[in-house]
């Protein structure tokens, strides 16, 4: 069967950095990329968990807000992943030891 598919883009006006415009719109973004994780469960529309805010358009360029926000959460998520990998070292090497210790050696 034959059949059509739409996709959504959200677009915004680039506005100057810093005039009143920008900052609402900065505020909206801010406000929804940080939810965006509430809307994409599953009591939600499951159209939410289509969203994709870090997918790329060839041609347009990312409001600055957005692009802000996306690269803060890229950090703290690469800080993040990099703790829980020097935590999961030190429980393994840990185990190890208490292994070491049972065994007798």
């Amino acid at each position: 069967m034959d059949t059509v598919a739409v996709s959504s883009l959200l677009m915004v006006y680039n506005w100057p950095v810093g005039s009143d415009r920008y900052n609402r719109v900065a505020r909206f973004v801010n406000a929804l990329f940080g939810k965006i994780d509430l809307l994409q469960q599953p009591i939600r529309h499951p159209k939410w968990r289509e969203t994709a805010i870090g997918a790329t358009i060839p041609g347009l360029q990312r409001f600055k807000a957005a692009e802000d926000w996306l690269a803060q959460a890229n950090q703290t998520q690469a800080v993040e992943t990099k703790s829980l990998r020097e935590a999961d070292k030190t429980q393994l090497y840990n185990e190890f030891l208490e292994w070491r210790r049972r065994v007798g050696r």
